[in-house]
């Protein structure tokens, strides 16, 4: 015998009370959640904290070059004419642990003895100190070489200038021997062992560095805190000639005005303004300007007259 499920059938009322129901649901679950805090609404700030020392992301050195060439320079195969300035502020954790001297452009002449910064002999020494530097030259190879040490720290500077220092020391011995004909004798070969592996093949000779001393007898160094008294004496005798005549000036004014010459001049403009003299030489003058144009169109209605006939 089957058995009947039986149900209640649901009013009009009911089943639209169950459909509000299930839809509020449905629509409550589509609805995003809200966040707990009141004010994720607003921007949010961070401080950012640099490290410091060796690894702080702040410049503390700019380089601006700038080279010019001309036609006749390109077909003689001359150097472009090239002039590079860079400013360096050299922090405390760069100068705290050693004493590196500064390279030659940036010593006096008494601190280079035998090819070498503070070699025997040499005096007045000038080490790197924290502070501001300037850094000029003319040289395009110096201004070469400057980009690659931007990525070198003062110990490597250093490093790399000893190492021109011994380059350009075997390049003079080299120059001497050959001009007193002098040969350097060879050193001696000693003798393989049969046992020994045939020797390998090996790379190709680095080319010859070039003659540093050249270009860095045309570069500059300048310590800018505080800037020493041979400098400033250098840099006045330098650049004195090109701001004598500025100089001049200022002077021949400054007298002018303390004699009162520059007040005499205006009193005289402006009695010469209130008399109506500028006024008069004006308009006389606008007078002739006009009686001159007028007298050129009829000059050359005359000669086209004269052509016409």
């Amino acid at each position: 015998m089957a058995h009947q499920s039986s149900s209640t059938p649901q009013t009009s009322d009911q089943a639209s009370d169950s459909s509000y129901v299930n839809h509020r649901q449905e629509s409550s679950s589509q609805q995003p959640s809200q966040p707990d805090d009141p004010w994720e609404w607003l921007p949010r700030f961070q401080i950012l904290r640099l490290p410091p020392g060796a690894y702080s992301p702040r410049t503390d050195e700019r380089c601006f070059s700038y080279c010019s060439q001309t036609s006749r320079g390109r077909t003689e195969h001359a150097e472009p004419s090239c002039r590079t300035f860079c400013i360096r502020f050299v922090r405390a954790h760069e100068v705290e642990k050693r004493k590196m001297p500064l390279p030659p452009e940036g010593q006096p002449k008494e601190a280079v003895a035998n090819g070498q910064v503070g070699g025997v002999g040499a005096k007045d020494v000038k080490n790197w100190e924290e502070g501001w530097y300037l850094w000029t030259t003319k040289s395009r190879w110096a201004t070469q070489e400057k980009l690659d040490m931007l990525r070198l720290n003062l110990e490597q500077q250093t490093d790399w200038m000893r190492k021109k220092e011994i380059s350009e020391k075997q390049r003079e011995e080299e120059a001497q021997n050959k001009a007193t004909g002098y040969q350097v004798p060879p050193k001696p070969k000693q003798q393989a062992e049969s046992s020994t592996p045939p020797p390998q093949r090996r790379p190709a000779p680095m080319p010859p560095l070039p003659n540093f001393s050249q270009f860095t007898a045309q570069s500059m160094l300048i310590p800018l805190s505080p800037l020493p008294s041979e400098t400033y004496d250098m840099l006045r005798k330098s650049y004195g000639k090109v701001l004598n005549p500025t100089s001049r000036i200022l002077e021949t004014l400054q007298e002018s005005i303390s004699n009162g010459s520059q007040w005499s001049l205006a009193q005289n403009m402006w009695e010469k303004a209130l008399n109506g003299d500028a006024f008069v030489l004006a308009r006389n003058v606008m007078e002739t300007a006009k009686e001159k144009l007028k007298n050129f169109g009829d000059d050359d209605d005359d000669d086209d007259e004269k052509t016409d006939d």
